[in-house]
């Protein structure tokens, strides 16, 4: 089982096997296990505390040291062969056209250090550097790009994108300030970097074919801007673009630190530096803030929530899954419900998971606790045990426990915890359980875990104890969680699922009026409609976007969130791309001769399908992508030369094996692909087309979903 080798100091510094590795860890106990599940050098880096949990590792003490053990694993084989992302998947060999966040990190003071270091010396520090760095990036799964001497380069959005990947960025900026910050210098002088990054469209692949450089270059205003950002930032200073620092929302304070002419950049950019994380319950209240508008539809879904709380306050425990895609408005649901009973007496506890800690145990409840002492790393230890002794009431072995759980050292006050590993996690969870259901006696009890798709196994599991003894509790539990990776609960009985659906057309016109009232025109009220397809979150996005740029290009705020979605599966993102050339609807017929690889087409629509992209319509050979959004974020990841190809493709398949096709849509594909006489000659016969016979009930072609202002806004590029 070849592991491979690291960069890393300490017990990985030498790894040849995936045994040798845990012998050097000193878990060489699992190594059957290892070998029993078929752990090699390929699947080791992508191991999660869920496959812990799997192969027996029962111990929540070891499971975190091989969780950060495998992070070394991830961040090393960065270093060391940067043609593959921080664990995920190789990365695409086509250019693409991303939203990327750029992050420059660069050494303080560098040149002074190496005229006054050994160059051995100076050459040892620059690799803790980079180890360093390497680190943080691979906690918040960013890909370097590349290592400029003392500088790092770093993407977020690529060639894996994530729907926060600006609020990754500034985390991992943060981080490495402070990891870099930490390193022991010779001569004990204190080490620094500045960090700036930015974000914003960028051609992004194989501008190099070959050396250590191939797949990783960025072309575009944002790598430059990102670099002159950085050369504004004070030493230990992390400072953004205004497209960046919008993206966070609320979730970061920062500070404008003015406009500022930069070279190579035509106009003035605002600047702003980080000041520090806001804390806040949920990420949803950390980007909406307090006041928020009236919810417009989801009177039922709040119904029934109002009508389960009334059930746990007579005494009859009940638990809720509310359960739906990203934006539909889950988050907005809960908020309603908690300030719908916010007028009656009852405790509440509120769970937020992270996707930056699914192998932390108790990550959320920690963070819950963390919130509640208000504590932090200026608070002297003794005032955060009496903040921790107030908030809980607990006995001395309890108080033991949470210490150990915070982090804080309590055996002067509390007396030492000897127990073994297994025991400490066991009773820990007793104690938890027992003080969420001694609220519940004293008060009604609201416990509410958001984002439970990134819950990590022991805060699921304490979730379960409570569920088994809920029936006789004034405690409701709502669980929010989205369809692709929902807890294990249906063997509890107490639980009921409620999935949410899409906003119908009232409710979205309804949104959209609140957020663009009259200053958006009826034609383009009915685009966003139809392209939002009655998600909550797209409808805002869209109609911001619409009022803010006038354009019909999607917004940055939810770029990430789509192409994240395709990026989950990039061995079929090719054939996603094409069929989104196709249209929103196409047929696999189509499709597979459209494809540059025919044989790729039946498993990566297995693949979409089972991934939600995609739904099966009209007959067995026809689908449709699920959100219009979608199709146009594959659509215009494409650059536009590989586009016109495609379309060209396109075009000519029709023509050959589809005669009775549309001469709009022959149209539509001639102008895409950039054959302006073409377009002019089937737009000339779909013009003459109603004066020569009445119009068919129909004229929509099923493999594309073209409408007529997308075919004159093609045709009007050309």
């Amino acid at each position: 089982m070849t592991a491979g080798h690291t960069c890393q100091e300490g017990p990985s510094a030498s790894v040849v096997d995936v045994e040798t590795w845990l012998y050097e860890l000193g878990l060489q106990r699992y190594a059957a296990a290892f070998e029993a599940h078929h752990v090699d050098a390929q699947t080791l880096r992508s191991l999660n505390e869920a496959d812990l949990v799997d192969m027996g590792v029962k111990s929540v003490g070891h499971r975190r040291k091989l969780s950060e053990a495998i992070a070394r694993l991830r961040a090393a084989a960065n270093l060391t062969s940067r043609s593959m992302p921080v664990a995920r998947s190789p990365a695409p060999l086509a250019a693409e056209r991303r939203q990327l966040t750029v992050v420059y990190c660069d050494m303080v003071e560098s040149t002074t250090l190496s005229q006054r270091l050994d160059a051995e010396d100076y050459r040892t520090l620059i690799q803790r550097f980079h180890q360093a760095c390497l680190r943080q990036v691979a906690l918040y799964d960013g890909w370097v790009a590349n290592f400029i001497g003392d500088c790092v380069l770093v993407y977020f959005g690529w060639p894996c994108a994530h729907e926060d990947d600006a609020e990754r960025a500034v985390r991992c900026g943060l981080s490495m300030v402070q990891a870099v910050r930490e390193l022991d210098v010779p001569g004990g002088a204190a080490l620094s970097v500045r960090v700036g990054m930015a974000t914003g469209s960028v051609v992004v692949g194989d501008l190099i074919r070959e050396g250590p450089a191939q797949e990783q270059s960025a072309v575009g205003v944002t790598p430059n801007l990102a670099a002159r950002l950085q050369a504004l930032a004070a030493p230990g200073q992390v400072v953004l673009d205004a497209t960046t620092a919008a993206l966070l929302c609320a979730s970061f304070e920062v500070q404008r630190l003015g406009e500022h002419a930069l070279k190579g950049v035509p106009e003035p950019v605002a600047v702003y530096a980080v000041i520090a994380e806001r804390p806040a319950d949920s990420r949803f209240d950390s980007r909406s803030g307090p006041q928020l508008a009236p919810m417009i539809g989801r009177g039922e879904e709040l119904a029934l929530l109002r009508q389960r709380w009334v059930q746990a306050q007579d005494g009859d425990g009940q638990a809720l899954l509310l359960v739906g895609e990203a934006g539909i408005g889950k988050s907005r649901l809960i908020r309603a419900m908690l300030d719908a009973c916010a007028s009656d007496s009852h405790e509440r506890v509120r769970w937020q998971c992270s996707p930056h800690h699914i192998g932390s145990a108790l990550w959320p409840v920690i963070q819950y606790l963390v919130r509640c002492r208000k504590a932090n790393g200026h608070n002297p230890n003794g005032a955060a045990l009496d903040r921790l002794e107030a908030l809980t009431r607990a006995d001395h072995e309890a108080m033991a426990l949470y210490a150990s759980l915070l982090g804080v050292n309590g055996t002067q006050r509390f007396g030492s915890l000897e127990m073994s590993p297994r025991m400490l996690r066991e009773r820990t969870l007793d104690v938890l359980t027992e003080q969420l259901l001694e609220l519940a006696e004293q008060r009604p009890l609201l416990l509410v875990l958001e984002d439970a798709h990134w819950v990590d196994s022991t805060t699921l599991e304490l979730i379960d104890r409570c569920l088994e003894r809920i029936h006789t509790t004034r405690l409701l539990i709502v669980i929010s969680t989205r369809p692709d990776n929902p807890p294990a609960l249906a063997a509890h009985s107490s639980v009921t699922k409620l999935s949410l659906s899409r906003l119908n057309r009232a409710n979205v016109q309804a949104l959209i009026d609140r957020v663009g009232g009259d200053r958006l025109r009826p034609h383009t009220s009915s685009s966003i409609a139809t392209r939002a397809d009655g998600v909550p979150l797209f409808v805002e996005e869209l109609a911001k976007a619409a009022l803010e740029t006038g354009e019909a290009t999607i917004p940055a705020s939810l770029h990430g969130t789509l192409i994240a979605r395709l990026d989950r599966f990039p061995e079929a993102r090719e054939v996603a791309q094409t069929a989104a050339c196709i249209g929103r609807e196409f047929d696999v017929s189509l499709l597979q001769m459209a494809a540059e690889q025919p044989e790729a087409v039946a498993p990566a629509l297995d693949k979409l399908l089972a991934a939600e992209l995609i739904y099966r319509c009209c007959g067995s050979a026809t689908f449709a992508f699920k959100h219009a959004l979608v199709q146009q974020a594959a659509c215009e990841s494409l650059l536009r030369a590989r586009r016109q190809r495609l379309h060209a493709r396109i075009l000519k398949v029709l023509q050959v094996n589809r005669p009775g096709t549309s001469a709009e849509v022959l149209a539509h594909h001639a102008a895409a692909a950039g054959l302006c006489a073409s377009a002019s000659d089937h737009s000339q016969r779909a013009g003459e087309g109603p004066l020569r016979k009445p119009p068919p009930k129909s004229t929509r072609h099923t493999g594309d979903a073209v409408r007529p202002d997308e075919q004159q806004r093609c045709l009007s590029q050309f």
